[in-house]
């Protein structure tokens, strides 16, 4: 086995295994809400939420992208990782201090200070995440992502376990707080235990201005997509109200969670595998034009299926009042698989040490999205979303100015993989669409099945017969029961090298 074919299969394994975390994870946390929504109110819902919603920003700055660095460095010794972990030691322990101090007053300004204690705890995530930051970027740098998986779907279902137990006895918000918390400290302990990494005495300001100089991109890429989530969520409540919003967020959790189970693994993956490569122009072009085309490949009928069937799908998970959330789903599928792209480039271009391209360039688009959005706003909702969705389309296609150069390839080369999934995508949702109008009809369940069922097997047939080496290396990393079958009703046109990679 060659050293390229070894690493697709170690990566795709690696993939696989992340996904079904994050399918245990996801479906066991659906659950759990569904059981805490018939325990707490929505008021304990409101408190945890303002509770939680500074955490991702501040995971962000409690790394500080040392992490990243450690995972694509050519070489790393004791001394960078002691460096590493006491900085993150220091840094988690302020920013977990900051928040206990700053919790009184961002409660009363929130005019919700029942919040403060309960974010005041959830500082302590913050640290854990800190303290947790480099044997999790050692085991990520070796690849070791079935541990990883191992390990975040155990800590998932035990904070889930314990949401449910607190919120039983009477405990309210804090049982959201505590599910947090708690799968934090579990995925610190795990992976201190099986890292086997003791940090040593001894800090090297030398290398700490280099892994700066490499984190301050990657935290500015955390900052920039924070601010334009909470920018753009401003502009929509300001301009359409809090009703709109609601109707927006309902639809983004339908698309995220679809996201989430299926593509949400490749960028700790392929950041990984990118920066064993990095080296090698010749593997990175054809590692990466492969991994985009199994990306695009992957999540494009899912999100075909979602954009034809969202009023049924709407109703039948969220109920007929949250019908008008189905309007703006199509967008939202589309934005997805122009995005999909966006993990597997961030991946490239961090794993490889060049995050200031990466950060440069998102600043640019993100930019142009808020304007855009801006101007949208007085049109409606559909409106911002239909600018959205062409904003992630144009970025799909400039995303091939920074990242051609690093893996000496032509600009079409890079946007070949998305440019060539819509024929097939346009396809299968025709043929989603037809059958969902004639089974109008039948119970809304039925409808949504064959309809799902009319989009995977026109998407499948029209993979095999445009793109039959895209389609084999998706079902080489399938186990063989599920494969199996599906080549042998698609015949023998999947061999893989009937195509050049990604084309």
């Amino acid at each position: 086995m060659s050293d390229d074919t070894g690493l697709a299969r170690h990566t795709s394994i690696s993939v696989l295994w992340m996904t079904a975390q994050r399918w245990i994870t996801r479906l066991g946390g659906f659950l759990t809400i569904i059981i805490l929504t018939r325990i707490l109110s929505p008021e304990d819902f409101g408190v945890a939420a303002t509770a939680t919603t500074l955490l991702p920003l501040i995971y962000v700055l409690a790394d500080a992208g040392f992490s990243a660095y450690l995972v694509q460095a050519d070489e790393v010794d004791e001394r960078t990782l002691a460096t590493a972990f006491w900085f993150s030691l220091v840094s988690g322990a302020a920013l977990a201090g900051a928040i206990a101090v700053a919790a009184p007053f961002i409660g009363a300004a929130l005019d919700v200070p029942e919040a403060a204690p309960l974010l005041q705890v959830m500082g302590l995530s913050v640290l854990a995440v800190a303290v947790g930051s480099v044997p999790m970027a050692l085991l990520r740098r070796a690849m070791e992502f079935r541990k990883l998986a191992l390990i975040e779907a155990n800590a998932a279902i035990i904070a889930q376990v314990v949401a449910i137990t607190v919120a039983v006895t009477g405990g309210g918000a804090w049982a959201l707080v505590l599910q947090v918390l708690c799968g934090q400290v579990i995925v610190l302990v795990s992976v201190w235990i099986v890292a086997r990494w003791r940090p040593r005495p001894g800090f090297s300001l030398a290398r700490f201005k280099v892994m700066v100089a490499f984190g301050s991109h990657v935290v500015g890429s955390g900052l920039v997509y924070a601010l334009r989530v909470w920018a753009e969520t401003a502009i929509v409540v300001a301009g359409l109200g809090v009703r709109e919003m609601g109707f927006l967020s309902i639809a983004q959790r339908l698309v995220q969670t679809a996201q989430d189970l299926s593509i949400s693994a490749l960028l700790p993956v392929s950041m990984a595998a990118f920066a064993k490569i990095r080296d090698s122009v010749d593997r990175l072009r054809g590692f990466y034009l492969r991994a985009s085309a199994v990306a695009y490949a992957v999540i494009t009928p899912l999100m075909v299926f979602l954009a034809v069937a969202a009023p049924e799908v709407v109703e039948l998970l969220f109920g007929a009042d949250k019908s008008e959330s189905a309007l703006v789903v199509p967008a939202l599928a589309i934005m997805a698989i122009a995005g999909v792209g966006w993990a597997v480039d961030q991946a490239l271009l961090v794993g490889t040490g060049h995050p200031g391209r990466w950060f440069a360039f998102i600043a640019v688009i993100y930019s142009l999205a808020l304007l855009v959005s801006l101007y949208l706003v007085q049109f409606g909702l559909i409106a911002v979303v239909t600018g959205w969705a062409a904003i992630a389309i144009a970025e799909a296609l400039l995303r091939s100015i920074p990242v051609a150069p690093i893996i000496g390839a032509t600009r079409w080369q890079v946007i070949a993989p998305f440019v060539s999934v819509v024929p097939t995508a346009v396809l299968a949702g025709a043929a989603g669409w037809g059958v969902l109008w004639l089974a109008d009809p039948l119970p809304l369940l039925v409808e949504i099945f064959l309809g799902g069922m009319a989009v995977v097997v026109t998407y499948l047939v029209g993979m095999a017969l445009l793109k039959p080496a895209t389609t084999a290396t998706v079902l080489s990393v399938l186990p063989g029961r599920i494969a199996g079958p599906i080549r042998s009703v698609l015949g023998r046109r999947l061999r893989v090298g009937d195509e050049a990679p990604g084309a």
